[in-house]
């Protein structure tokens, strides 16, 4: 359970990181960013390996931090932010109090003190063969995860089907969120939805050496959104499944938005809209139905997969009833 050899850094601005991260390349050594450690120390000391240089995020300056944007109406807020900030943050709670609320249902307090924002959004996927220790991993056999030919849940799968499972990203999805990424070449913005694999190995479409900087969430008419999990304990657990239901009321283009984590490797978006049905009950029916069908939780958790795509179906239909108002 001890940490392998390697270099520690800590660049206090962007500029000293990409420079350090430009060295590092030229060496041909391998490196990792950590923003609070809560996820990647546990895994490296699991492992029993780590990269030739780790690189703390933390004293980066103006990578923390939430600020309203009064020209676009947009919230901005630093990958750096811890968890127990976000859930205290005035302009928050009250511009979108869905994070703050959510940012209270992950972990414990004493992981959220640590743990980030960016952290929760990158945060590693989960499977039953792979988090354990290297020992067991052994007696389990490898998985592609670990440099194996095969997935141990799916023989015949060809990518990784370990699960996803951030909290944070299905509100920020259903609040239109966006991604701030910067290299030290260029700057570029995707879509929260557009960032993730179905790979539990290749699972987003950040680069080798690139960062997330911030993440800006626009404020007009946002949807009305309700975040529930499902796990063995109410603090420290990954969610077993998650359920974030968004409901835009509008007339003329009235949808239900629902995103499901923790069963695959990436978001289960699902949209519906209101023309396309006799009515919201109908639509209600339709969604709850749709979350169990969508899914594809395999044998990697404590709750049965049955149970799982049951608990799906029921929770979206009870959020989606108490954001439409109809019992």
């Amino acid at each position: 359970m001890l940490l392998s050899s390697f270099d520690y850094h800590r660049p206090t601005s962007l500029d000293e990181l990409f420079d350090l991260i430009g060295l590092i390349k030229s060496q041909n050594e391998s490196f990792s960013l950590y923003g609070g450690g809560t996820d990647l120390i546990a895994n490296l000391k699991l492992s029993g390996e780590s990269p030739d240089n780790l690189i703390s995020c933390s004293r980066i300056e103006g990578l923390a931090g939430v600020r309203h944007d009064p020209n676009n109406n947009s919230l901005f807020i630093g990958a750096m932010t811890r968890l127990a900030d976000l859930c205290e943050d005035r302009q928050v709670i009250k511009k979108c109090p869905v994070i703050a609320l959510t940012a209270k249902k992950i972990a414990s307090p004493q992981i959220r003190f640590l743990a980030t924002l960016g952290g929760n959004l990158l945060v590693n996927t989960r499977c039953v063969y792979f988090n354990q220790t290297e020992l067991k991993r052994d007696s389990l056999g490898s998985c592609l995860k670990t440099g194996g030919g095969s997935c141990r849940l799916v023989k015949s799968a060809d990518t990784c089907k370990a699960r996803f499972v951030s909290d944070l990203a299905p509100v920020l999805i259903l609040l239109g969120a966006k991604l701030h990424l910067k290299s030290a070449d260029e700057e570029r913005t995707l879509m929260l939805e557009e960032f993730y694999r179905p790979d539990g190995i290749q699972k987003n479409h950040l680069t080798l050496g690139e960062i997330l900087s911030f993440i800006e969430i626009p404020l007009d008419q946002p949807p009305k959104i309700l975040y529930e999990k499902l796990r063995v304990r109410d603090a420290v657990d990954f969610a077993s499944l998650g359920v974030g239901v968004g409901w835009n009321g509008k007339k003329m283009s009235a949808a239900l938005e629902t995103i499901l984590i923790g069963t695959d490797p990436a978001p289960v978006v699902a949209r519906f809209y209101l023309k396309d049905f006799k009515d919201i009950k109908e639509m209600i029916e339709h969604a709850s139905n749709q979350a169990s069908a969508l899914l594809s939780p395999l044998k990697q958790d404590f709750f049965p997969v049955g149970y799982r795509k049951k608990m799906a179906r029921q929770l979206v239909e009870k959020m989606a009833r108490e954001l439409t108002g109809k019992p």
